[in-house]
Parts: C-alpha cells; sequence; structure tokens
C-alpha cells in the first residue's frame, strides 16, 4: 500500500523507490558497478544499495554525490 504523509497525501515513499530505481538503471546502462559507483561517490556500497532501493533514511549528501558520480545533478520542478 502506497505511503502518505502529511503533506497532502504525496506518496514520499513511492517516490523514494522511483529515483532510486532511476539510478539503479543509469548506473547499470553506464556499465558501472554498484562498488565502482560508490567509491566514486565517496560513499559505501551499502549506502549505494540503500540508495538504490529507495530507503528513506539516507543522506541528501550521499544522494547528491550519487547522482554526481554517474554524470547526474539532481533539481526541484514544479508539479
Amino acid at each position: 500500500m502506497p505511503t502518505r504523509t502529511r503533506t497532502g497525501g504525496f506518496r514520499w515513499k513511492d517516490e523514494a523507490r522511483r529515483l532510486g530505481a532511476a539510478l539503479r538503471t543509469e548506473r547499470k546502462a553506464l556499465g558501472i558497478s554498484a562498488t565502482a559507483a560508490a567509491e566514486a561517490a565517496g560513499i559505501s556500497r551499502i549506502t549505494w544499495y540503500r540508495l538504490e532501493k529507495g530507503e528513506p533514511g539516507v543522506s541528501w549528501g550521499a544522494l547528491l554525490a550519487a547522482a554526481h558520480a554517474i554524470g547526474k545533478q539532481l533539481s526541484l520542478s514544479a508539479t
């Protein structure tokens, strides 16, 4: 069941999983192992795994470093 928060029903866990899946898809498309990607980002392999799974407790810094390691940047846009 999708998770709802007090922010008007936004399903943040679903969004975290979507971002994690996108990170994994991009990493695999580049032919980079999770270990190599984690090393490039300066984070542990376990943290990289948690990002790809969409776990909510991973820090912003880890997410930004992971995006940079695969040549991407994060930004906000209006929905």
